[in-house]
């Protein structure tokens, strides 16, 4: 029964977090007015709105303007839930479940948007920080100074390779945002863990990048959705870290 009741509850999470992403890159309330469809702008009756099955019975399209409807939207409902189920099978109900439920969250709206806008609105890195401030402040113990040194160190590192590759292609290469969340995220898991998590990322981002190059898909020096690997790198941290409970 658990883990039925903690897929519903994710599935309603992922359902929220679908409208923060659509909402948050066009600078719209994420809580007024309800939903709508993007197209005809005509508002979704409650049945449309129920994660997973709306979708399913209404053939992927809009009632009314019958506009295909992203499958993003039933992937992230599930994502979110198998997330949520995988955390308290590993944490149990705990701070750090609470804590890295939180930020899997978050990883999955700035992952999405940034796929999609190649970049990372700073709504979603000030949420980060408070997040952060909230977590540092309320758990059991704290060590400031390691999360201080993360938070210089997450954002220099990233400082530092976006100042290469503009040196490199003569261009920006290195977007404020994703050098605004290393930042943070350093915050959160100290200078070595957020030390891991960009050397992960940067070997995710170049087997992208290299991939993509000799596939004809990209160009050398194009721009990448880095902030997609960090966030991926920050749930593989969570799970497999040195500090995990999986």
């Amino acid at each position: 029964m658990k883990w039925f009741l903690l897929f519903i509850f994710g599935c309603g999470v992922g359902s929220f977090l679908n409208v923060c992403i659509h909402r948050i890159p066009l600078g719209e309330s994420v809580f007024y007015p309800s939903s709508y469809c993007p197209k005809c702008r005509r508002s979704l009756l409650w049945k449309d709105k129920i994660p997973i099955f709306s979708y399913i019975f209404l053939g992927g399209r809009c009632r009314f303007c019958s506009t295909r409807i992203s499958f993003q939207y039933p992937v992230i409902e599930i994502l979110t839930s198998i997330l949520f189920i995988l955390l308290f099978r590993s944490y149990s109900f705990s701070w750090d479940f609470v804590s890295f439920t939180l930020l899997s969250c978050l990883a999955i709206v700035i992952a999405v948007i940034d796929i999609r806008c190649l970049k990372i609105p700073n709504s979603l890195i000030l949420f980060g920080l408070l997040l952060t401030l909230a977590v540092k402040g309320l758990g059991a113990t704290q060590d400031w100074l390691n999360s201080v040194i993360g938070f210089g160190v997450g954002g220099m590192v990233l400082y530092l390779l976006g100042a290469i590759g503009k040196w490199l292609f003569r261009r920006q290469s290195m977007g404020g945002g994703d050098i605004k969340l290393a930042a943070v995220l350093g915050l959160f898991f100290g200078w070595q863990g957020i030390l891991l998590i960009l050397w992960l990322a940067s070997l995710l981002g170049a087997i992208f990048g290299i991939a993509g190059v000799c596939i004809g898909k990209l160009r050398i020096g194009a721009q990448i959705p880095f902030g997609f690997f960090i966030c991926l790198s920050v749930l593989v941290y969570i799970f497999f870290g040195p500090e995990a409970k999986c």
